[in-house]
């Protein structure tokens, strides 16, 4: 395994090249997520890749996790600071701040992001993408970026190979308080509208009463837009009535375009009051003019019970009517939000 990092000169910075690649993992992502999410864990798990471990941080965004090889492998660390994670979605991004150079040579600046996509009950994707800086500018040839996505790939590997070898270990446990763990619905449709201009608006809770306008008639928000700001939206009272719409940001990633809420408050309407509620959206490209939004709503009844089906598709429908006026805005708008 050789994961590789670039050394710092001096001169003009250039734009970050971008490698990717998917590889199919039999575990499920809930088991292999307990894992490659808990950094401690990977002396054991890795036992002969890594010894030890050195952590500064509860395992969210500034957290300083340091690696250190075993001889045999490579002398030195391996240190990453962790950028954005999302539990949830299974996302995880990460600064590399010093790594052995490898065959691949020192890198300037280097990002990881691992993305875990359920596949089925006992099997996920696992898709990985590196950001580096080269000094002066140029690309990796086809062998070095091979190189550095196998040296990932690698220690991917041995984290399956471990849960496979020990099937009783990371198991999810299942909930005890409440009864009944949250029911989860979830729809996917296309938008005719780049990711980045539908991210642009969709991100910015301020701009709403423009983009919505005949559904929020105004909004208040406490806070920079990030974790914990509080979004309290007056709907229009012919929009089912009016009432107010308030949420707070669980997690925002501008670079994989996921917005997490926390509903506070919601006016009652065709759906029964809820007694938790959450959403997330995510935002895939799918051409330079087009984007998949994904919606994903968790929800709790207080009889741990879940709503009718076609409750349910009023929830989805009502977050698609936003995003699909949103659409709708910028495509009457083509110069706006670009």
């Amino acid at each position: 395994m050789d994961i590789s990092v670039v050394e710092v000169t001096g001169r003009p910075l250039m734009a970050p090249s971008c490698i990717s690649d998917e590889r199919a993992v039999a575990v499920s992502a809930e088991r292999f997520w307990k894992v490659f999410s808990d950094p401690p864990s990977w002396p054991k798990v890795c036992a002969g890749f890594f010894d030890a471990i050195e952590v500064e941080g509860d395992g969210g965004p500034g957290t300083i996790n340091i690696l250190k090889f075993n001889p045999a492998i490579k002398n030195g660390s391996y240190k990453t600071r962790v950028v954005a994670r999302d539990n949830t979605a299974h996302f995880l991004k990460s600064e590399v701040l010093d790594v052995p150079i490898g065959r691949a040579g020192k890198l300037k600046s280097q990002l990881t992001e691992t993305n875990l996509e359920a596949t089925g009950a006992s099997s996920c994707m696992v898709k990985l993408k590196v950001e580096y800086e080269r000094e002066d500018g140029s690309l990796f040839s086809p062998e070095q970026e091979k190189i550095v996505l196998d040296g990932y790939f690698g220690m991917y590997k041995m984290i399956e190979d471990y849960l496979i070898a020990h099937p009783a270990e990371y198991l999810k446990v299942a909930a005890r308080s409440p009864p009944m763990a949250p029911v989860c619905i979830s729809d996917e449709r296309a938008v005719a509208v780049s990711v980045e201009r539908m991210w642009n608006v969709f991100s910015d809770r301020p701009a709403m009463p423009k983009i919505c306008a005949g559904l929020v008639d105004a909004i208040e928000v406490e806070g920079d837009g990030g974790p914990g700001t509080i979004s309290t939206m007056t709907l229009n009272p012919a929009a089912e009535g009016g009432g107010l719409y308030k949420t707070r940001v669980v997690a925002c990633d501008n670079t994989a375009h996921v917005l997490k809420l926390e509903v506070l408050d919601v006016p009652v309407g065709k759906v029964d009051k809820l007694k938790s509620h959450s959403t997330q959206t995510k935002l895939e490209a799918v051409s330079a003019n087009s984007c998949v939004a994904k919606v994903t709503v968790e929800y709790e009844l207080e009889d741990g019970g879940s709503l009718s089906p076609e409750k349910e598709k009023i929830i989805l429908d009502g977050y698609y009517g936003m995003l699909k006026m949103i659409e709708g805005y910028l495509v009457a708008h083509p110069n706006e939000y670009a």
